[in-house]
């Protein structure tokens, strides 16, 4: 006979959408993001990183303004190892591609582009964690 599944994991997937977080979660969330651009940007160590700018930060430039500039890949991307994928540079990039668009890329607006990429990333966590544990420990302890 088919075993079956525990309650907690029809809980689980009812967790995850959207719908199943309250109003007042989702209105926040906006504030969330806000909090943590803003702190991002603000203590944010400004010193160069080599790999965690070869992972995202430079692949994201080169999607928006390649172009423009002369760059040099890591042989991580090149065509030969394919060792990455696209998909966060690709996300990194998307502001970028707007400002670019929109003739406001300077560099103040370029530099912050990631951070508030990363802070989004960030408060969806926040927000789905939130409401993962409000659904299973309650409202008092999330």
């Amino acid at each position: 006979p088919k075993t079956p599944k525990p309650r907690w994991f029809a809980d689980y997937k009812m967790a995850i959408l959207f719908d199943s977080i309250d109003p007042l979660t989702r209105k926040g969330f906006l504030l969330i993001w806000l909090a943590r651009s803003i702190v991002a940007i603000i203590t944010t160590e400004k010193t160069y990183h080599p790999d965690e700018n070869m992972q995202g930060l430079d692949i994201a430039y080169k999607l928006a303004f390649g172009d423009q500039v002369d760059y040099l890949t890591a042989w991580e991307w090149l065509d030969s190892y394919c060792l990455r994928n696209l998909l966060y540079p690709a996300f990194l990039s998307i502001p970028l591609h707007v400002l670019r668009a929109l003739d406001l890329d300077y560099n103040l607006a370029v530099v912050c582009a990631p951070l508030v990429m990363n802070a989004l990333l960030q408060a969806i966590g926040d927000v789905y964690g939130y409401a993962f544990v409000k659904k299973f420990l309650g409202k008092t302890t999330a």
